[in-house]
Order: C-alpha cells, then structure tokens, then sequence
C-alpha cells in the first residue's frame, strides 16, 4: 500500500507538470511520464488501451505501455503519441483530440468517448473528462490525469 501511495504522489506532480508544459506531448520528458504509467499498471496490474470511434473498433494507442512503445499514447514519434495524426488523443484537430468531438476523452460532454480495455478484451470503462457517463473509469488515478490533462491550453489547438 504504501508503495501504490508513493505512485499515486507522483504520478500527480507529473500531471501537474503534463498539463502546464505549453509545448504539447511531444516534448514532455518520458520520465515524467513513468510515474502515470506505474500508478495505473499499480492500481489495474495490466496493459490499458485506448479504443474509439462509434463502435470502440479504432486502435488509439496504449495508457500503461512505456513512452519508448509503438503503440504508447506517451511516444512522440509513434502514431498515437503524435499530435498531429489522426488517430493520436492529443490531435486538438482530430476526431479522437477534439474538444468538440463525441469520440475524444477532453469533450466534457462526448457521449462516446474512448473505451479502456485490457489485453484480455476486458472493458475499464470510458476514458473521459464526461463525469455523467455511468461507464466512465473509476480509477481514481485515471479520472485525476483526464481532469488535469484536459485544461491543457495545448489541447486548444493554439
């Protein structure tokens, strides 16, 4: 327990520094990323993965991977990670990055939102700053990096 609260402390000094850091994704430091991606594997002792669209059948990348993975949403030079691909949840012009899209975790008010699925299939929930989806993620950690991510002025598009 107390190595899951040290985790969870850090984890949100590197949120804090995530959101404010004016230059977007790309060039946050991977080890700031490190402690979010050990507070959820901690908290969900599995790899989480992000599926959007109208049907949750479009690949976003993956929450818990390391920054160095292809498919981690944390790497700058990977399809997810890149804010200006399409598929990247940090594209503020794209279907899955848009504050105004139903399909993106920073709509306050998307009715689909991405889907936290583990490797087994199994669904965690909505990933989204929603708070009124019944299937919005539980994880305290999770819903604290969407909160504090989302009031990222990057995410404006500016």
């Amino acid at each position: 327990m107390r190595l899951a609260a040290v985790f969870l402390a850090a984890s949100l000094t590197g949120c804090a520094w995530f959101a404010q850091h004016e230059g977007g994704p790309e060039s946050v430091d991977p080890e700031l990323r490190l402690p979010l991606r050990l507070t959820v594997v901690g908290l969900h002792a599995t790899m989480l993965l992000l599926y959007g669209g109208p049907k949750h059948d479009v690949f976003l990348g993956c929450l818990t991977c390391e920054s160095r993975d292809p498919q981690s949403i944390f790497n700058p030079e990977a399809p997810y990670g890149k804010s200006s691909l399409e598929r990247s949840i940090w594209n503020p012009h794209g279907p899955y990055g848009s504050r105004k899209s139903p399909y993106s975790p920073w709509n306050p008010t998307a009715a689909q939102p991405p889907q936290l699925r583990d490797e087994y299939d199994a669904v965690h929930g909505s990933f989204s700053v929603n708070p009124h989806l019944a299937d919005r993620t539980r994880d305290p950690a999770t819903i604290r990096f969407l909160k504090i991510t989302s009031e990222a002025p990057w995410l404006d598009g500016s």
